[in-house]
């Protein structure tokens, strides 16, 4: 049960982290003790709340997120490295999983968002870029993007007595027509213009394009889940 996506968003400055800290405690105490009656043949109710990276890692925020999550039964994780949107070099995973599992290593960690934009379109699936009417705004590329997913299961093998799942965001690119509804949700703006690296980025995070055309980071995950014996297996890996 996670309560709350990206809850460091909303929590902008202390007294707002007050408030919600007792707010969680006392829903985490609640919500798992309800379950027990409810189904007590069950395993227990796993509470946790998700937290973007970021804030998990920042050297001022992080003593109250590990505060905070010493109510959770697993850590939920939302991670997109990216800085003024630019994309991160995916060589940066492996310390970022590291730093992570150094933190909160005593809880299983549960990404429920992870992803990576390729950045720009292919003029065979994306007439406006042949059209010149769109251009690379964020530093990305099908490349860059197939070496993050390469860069995450390289990780996810040092670390998976640690990671328990991830959850890849997401499967396919979006609609010009998507983007726009998203933007205009509250929760990304409410219809204030965002930035156009931040519109670059929704349009291109999937890892086939918006008519379903795998993308070279869809082969590579194919091949890593593969390689691992993982592919179909749904409970293990998921793409939404």
């Amino acid at each position: 049960m996670a309560i709350g996506s990206e809850i460091d968003l909303y929590l902008l400055n202390d007294t707002q982290r007050a408030q919600f800290a007792i707010f969680y405690a006392a829903v985490a105490d609640y919500a798992r003790a309800t379950y027990r009656s409810l189904y007590p043949e069950k395993a227990p109710l796993r509470v946790t709340t998700e937290v973007r990276h970021a804030a998990l890692l920042d050297p001022i925020l992080s003593s109250y997120y590990l505060d905070l999550h010493s109510h959770s039964d697993t850590i939920g994780v939302s991670y997109y490295p990216l800085d003024n949107d630019q994309v991160l070099p995916p060589d940066r995973v492996a310390t970022d999983f590291s730093d992570l599992v150094a933190l909160y290593g005593d809880k299983p960690i549960v990404f429920f968002q992870l992803g990576y934009p390729s950045g720009y379109y292919d003029s065979a699936a994306y007439p406006e870029l042949a059209r010149h009417e769109v251009i690379a705004t964020i530093g990305s590329s099908d490349v860059i993007q197939a070496e993050f997913i390469e860069a995450v299961f390289s990780a996810w093998d040092t670390h998976i007595e640690h990671i328990a799942l991830i959850s890849f965001t997401w499967l396919n690119d979006e609609t010009e027509t998507n983007v726009q509804d998203i933007i205009a949700d509250p929760a990304f703006g409410g219809g204030v213009p965002p930035s156009p690296g931040f519109v670059e980025f929704l349009r291109t995070l999937g890892l086939r394009t918006e008519s379903g055309i795998p993308k070279p980071a869809f082969e590579r995950l194919r091949e890593a889940a593969a390689a691992r014996g993982w592919e179909g297996k749904e409970a293990t890996l998921t793409c939404i």
